[in-house]
């Protein structure tokens, strides 16, 4: 028995049994390998899956529109933007380490007010602070805005347009009434 384990020793992945230096070039190996794929992922360019349109005004605005989903919105003239999977993100400051706001489309209100939505919604997904939201009227428009939970905490504009539920996410608590204001719907 004492003559197997050595025998057993000096064997290093060749059908016997592993040593500590066979496992060691495994981990290497999975280590690099896997590094390179990550590698390889982190570069690939994210798909833009949200068809806009950019103009840009002469009174110093941007108009974007995204006539897929039939909208569009006004913001000032040095904000980037950036489409990318079903959001349109909105850069205020050349800093693009997190959007100064986003727009997102949630989906159809099937017919149900904002308030019966949002109830509906909360119920589902746990909104937090929901009791305490807040309605703000802009030109007809009623929005919820909503301080959702998180780091950084995200403050949530939630509307309904032609059927349709959008959510401005922000995470500055300031007023974006001049953005939601310009909000217009295509169809």
């Amino acid at each position: 028995m004492e003559q197997e384990e050595k025998k057993c020793e000096s064997k290093c992945c060749d059908g016997g049994c592993p040593s500590k230096k066979c496992f060691l070039w495994i981990f290497i190996i999975i280590v690099t390998v896997g590094g390179f794929f990550y590698y390889n992922q982190a570069d690939a360019p994210i798909e833009d899956t949200t068809p806009i349109e950019v103009t840009e005004n002469e009174d110093g605005t941007k108009t974007v529109r995204n006539l897929e989903e039939g909208f569009e919105v006004s913001v000032l003239k040095n904000t980037s933007i950036e489409s990318r999977n079903n959001s349109i993100l909105f850069y205020e400051s050349e800093d693009k380490f997190l959007p100064d706001y986003s727009m997102i489309i949630i989906g159809e209100a099937n017919g149900l007010s904002l308030e019966q939505w949002l109830e509906g919604y909360h119920q589902e997904s746990w909104l937090m602070y929901y009791d305490d939201r807040e309605m703000v009227k802009i030109n007809d428009m009623s929005f919820y805005k909503i301080q959702e939970e998180g780091d950084p905490v995200i403050y949530s504009y939630y509307f309904v347009s032609d059927d349709v539920v959008y959510v401005l996410n922000t995470p500055e608590d300031k007023d974006y009434s001049a953005v939601l204001g310009t909000f217009k719907s295509l169809k």
